[in-house]
C-alpha cells in the first residue's frame, strides 16, 4: 500500500477508534484472539477454493459422514461454479444434520411455487430451526403461513 493511502486510512478511521473509546469508556479488553495454525495455508482471492490436497482431505472426510467438511466442500465447489458437485455436497452436510445447509437448501427452494417443492423447503427450514440455526428458527412461522395455501382444506 502507498504511503498515501495509509495516511488517507489511518486519517479516516482513527476519530472513529477515539469516538467509540469515547463512548463506551467500560468496555472490558478483549481478550487476544487464538492462534489457528493451518499448515499449508494459502491466501487467494477465491477464499473458498480449495486446494487438491485440501479437497481429496476433505473429501475422506465427507464420505464418512462428516457433515462439516461435506457443507466445505459445497462451498469450494459453489466458488469453482460446479453447481452440479456444489449440491451434491450442500445435500449430504444437510442430511447429515448440518443446519446452515438445510437453511442454505430451504433458501434455494423458498420461493418455488409447486407445493412439493414448497413442502422439502418447508420441511429443510423446520429441521434447521430444530438444530438451532436462529434465522431458521425467525422465518419459520412466516413461512408456514405460505404453505399453507398447499394444505387442502378438510370438508
Amino acid at each position: 500500500m502507498n504511503r498515501a493511502l495509509t495516511v488517507a486510512c489511518l486519517l479516516a478511521c482513527y476519530p472513529c477508534v477515539l469516538s467509540a473509546q469515547a463512548l463506551l469508556p467500560n468496555l472490558p479488553e478483549s481478550e487476544t484472539a487464538p492462534i489457528i495454525f493451518v499448515p499449508d495455508a494459502t491466501a487467494i482471492s477465491m477464499g473458498a477454493v480449495l486446494q487438491d490436497r485440501q479437497v481429496k482431505e476433505l473429501t475422506d472426510h465427507a464420505e464418512n459422514g462428516d457433515c462439516d467438511a461435506a457443507f466445505r466442500l459445497s462451498r469450494h465447489y459453489q466458488a469453482k461454479n460446479a453447481s452440479l458437485m456444489e449440491r451434491y455436497w450442500l445435500l449430504r452436510a444437510a442430511l447429515g444434520g448440518h443446519s446452515i445447509a438445510q437453511h442454505w437448501l430451504w433458501f434455494a427452494l423458498r420461493n418455488n411455487k409447486h407445493c412439493a417443492d414448497m413442502g422439502e423447503a418447508l420441511a429443510w427450514l423446520e429441521s434447521s430451526a430444530k438444530l438451532g440455526n436462529m434465522a431458521a428458527k425467525d422465518e419459520l412461522n412466516e413461512y408456514k403461513r405460505k404453505v399453507n395455501i398447499c394444505i387442502p382444506e378438510s370438508h
